[in-house]
């Protein structure tokens, strides 16, 4: 299994308080074939330092410098792209990994001849303080995805031939969750494990923060990308709201 090669995908901006932890994550995997392309996306802090520290100390480590900053959907594609592994697997440059969480979802992702594994994470808060855990269902149909985003992005890994088949769009305010909508649409199969392998900083000042425009954007999602009629877009944008309202409750108002 370890002559498979894993690339880890992990755009970054202004992430130097957080990012090195992400990189460790990655580097102390039990599963030590990887590649692991980080996109600087022209930072103006110390983050190209930070990276650049870690480089000279592992090789698996490929630094890629945006020219102008293009944002997460389009760095990520430019390293899905650039990559060369069997699998691919994302990280925010704000999250962490538990040791076998490639190792684990690489065996399930055989075992269940499916395309893609997500997992249970914990969500923490900036001092890495537990807010809650959040399990994930075992599967997930397009349906599931249109009502509730069940699938944190920093927990999947995903076939490469799959993956470098589809581009993530910019042009709407969670690209990750229409991307998750574009591969099942188009049939690609996700498994979920429940073990808990990944953990997801929230923040007060973090994209995910935005409930209005997270509420706007899920709204022109439905109506402009999806194409669906007004009536639809009602029924599934409330069924967002219940779950949002959920998810704030028990995640004490910080969960995207």
């Amino acid at each position: 299994m370890e002559s498979e090669l894993c690339s880890v995908i992990m755009p970054a901006y202004n992430s130097e308080k957080y990012i090195a932890k992400a990189i460790e994550s990655v580097l102390s995997q039990t599963y030590e074939n990887i590649e692991l392309l980080i996109v600087d996306d022209c930072s103006t802090d110390r983050t190209r330092d930070v990276i650049h520290r870690y480089a000279t100390l592992d090789s698996r480590i490929r630094l890629i410098s945006n020219e102008h900053n293009i944002g997460c959907a389009e760095s990520r594609n430019r390293a899905i792209a650039d990559s060369k592994g069997d699998y691919i697997a994302f990280l925010d440059s704000d999250d962490v990994w538990e040791l076998e969480k490639i190792a684990l979802q690489i065996q399930t992702i055989k075992h269940m001849s499916c395309d893609a594994v997500y997992t249970s994470y914990k969500m923490i808060d900036s001092i890495d303080r537990q807010i809650s855990i959040i399990k994930s269902p075992s599967k997930v149909s397009l349906g599931d995805m249109l009502k509730n985003n069940g699938i944190c992005f920093s927990s999947v890994l995903i076939k490469s031939e799959v993956a470098k088949q589809y581009k993530m769009i910019a042009d709407y305010f969670h690209e990750d969750y229409c991307y998750w909508i574009c591969l099942l649409r188009e049939g690609v199969q996700f498994v979920g494990v429940p073990d808990v392998l990944v953990k997801y900083r929230v923040s007060d000042q973090g994209r995910s923060a935005n409930k209005y425009n997270a509420a706007v954007y899920r709204w022109k999602i439905y109506r402009e990308y999806l194409g669906m009629n007004y009536i639809e877009s009602c029924i599934y944008f409330v069924m967002y709201m219940f779950y949002g309202i959920f998810k704030h409750y028990f995640s004490r108002g910080k969960y995207d």
